[in-house]
């Protein structure tokens, strides 16, 4: 069936379609294989000049951790404050987030999250690894926050 530019390969006596079409998916969060393939009973081959993978940030944050085996280390950004806004007013929290590291160090671990501006202590407390996984609700953030955990 022709495609959209389309021409008749006298070679093989098959035609050669272009489309210059772009297809998009929506992938969930997490770890996930994406496989192509063209799985039509007796279908051709096809070719595919690129792939291109985007990431839409669900939120106004952006979060790193690094995980060791007593210790957990995060970090947490607003968006809104990159050194090219600073001469900008102060952006407004971001209120109600959370993060989830996972392979987390198993069991209680003492939590305190710092504000990276000024050094000051904003919450204390423990908070427990489950499964690997260790959930946390992030303090408002202005500019940048860290969490650091220990056992």
């Amino acid at each position: 069936m022709p495609g959209k530019v389309s021409r008749l390969d006298p070679t093989w006596n098959i035609w050669v379609c272009r489309y210059d079409e772009t297809f998009a998916i929506d992938v969930p969060a997490g770890r996930h294989e994406i496989e192509v393939e063209n799985t039509e009973a007796g279908g051709s081959w096809i070719q595919v000049q690129g792939y291109t993978i985007t990431r839409e940030e669900p939120v106004a944050l952006r979060a790193l951790a690094l995980v060791g085996e007593s210790a957990v280390l995060i970090w947490v950004q607003n968006r809104e404050s990159l050194w090219g806004n600073w001469a900008r007013p102060i952006p407004a929290p971001v209120r109600g987030a959370r993060v989830t590291i996972p392979d987390a160090p198993a069991g209680k671990l003492r939590l305190e999250w710092l504000d990276c501006w000024t050094g000051k202590t904003l919450r204390t407390g423990e908070a427990t690894s489950r499964g690997g996984e260790l959930p946390l609700d992030v303090p408002p953030v202005t500019r940048d926050t860290a969490c650091r955990l220990l056992r």
